[in-house]
């Protein structure tokens, strides 16, 4: 939908910069990449800003740079030019909307996982190894309690980290390590 949105206003879609990763981080490489590759007297579009920032202070810090380095930049979405008076203060009032939204998200977010675990609930990711797996990993792990080896082996079988292994491992075994004291073998 937002490349459509900027093809249809007149953008090359190899021109075209995109993110995977979340507007409220500034290291994106491909915000990077646009941000390196804009010149002076050109302009950048974007669908909305709070596609390019969903912080206040980083979205001004971005508008200051290019100002700074005589390029515009406009929203598709919100109609707005920074190039005017005008439009830097609707870019302001926008860019501290996408804000507050994206801290009422971050604290509906905690709420709703607080609200989980007070109903017996463990959000976050499924756990990669379930009971039974643990349960044969431990069987795995006992004959050979001497072995620095055999947790590494393990872990890069069931593809998970040694951490997870040994946390599991500890959880479902009563806290009883089985594998030797003193530094982690290397895997």
């Amino acid at each position: 939908m937002q490349i459509d949105a900027l093809i249809q206003d007149g953008v090359d879609l190899d021109r075209i910069y995109q993110d995977k990763k979340s507007g409220k981080n500034t290291t994106r490489a491909g915000l990077q990449d646009m941000l390196a590759h804009v010149r002076s007297g050109e302009g950048i579009k974007v669908w909305r800003f709070d596609r390019l920032s969903r912080s206040l202070r980083d979205l001004i810090m971005i508008c200051e740079d290019l100002e700074k380095r005589g390029i515009q930049l406009r929203s598709i979405h919100e109609k707005i030019d920074t190039t005017t008076s005008l439009g830097r203060l609707f870019f302001h009032l926008t860019g501290m909307l996408a804000e507050f939204e994206r801290n009422l998200i971050a604290e509906r977010t905690r709420h709703g996982m607080k609200a989980a675990r007070e109903r017996g609930m463990k959000p976050g990711p499924a756990r990669k190894l379930d009971d039974a797996k643990v349960d044969k990993i431990i069987q795995q792990l006992r004959p050979r309690q001497h072995d620095r080896k055999a947790v590494g082996e393990l872990a890069k079988r069931y593809k998970i980290s040694t951490t997870t292994l040994r946390d599991r491992v500890l959880e479902r075994n009563k806290g009883k390590r089985l594998w030797p004291k003193g530094p982690r073998a290397k895997r």
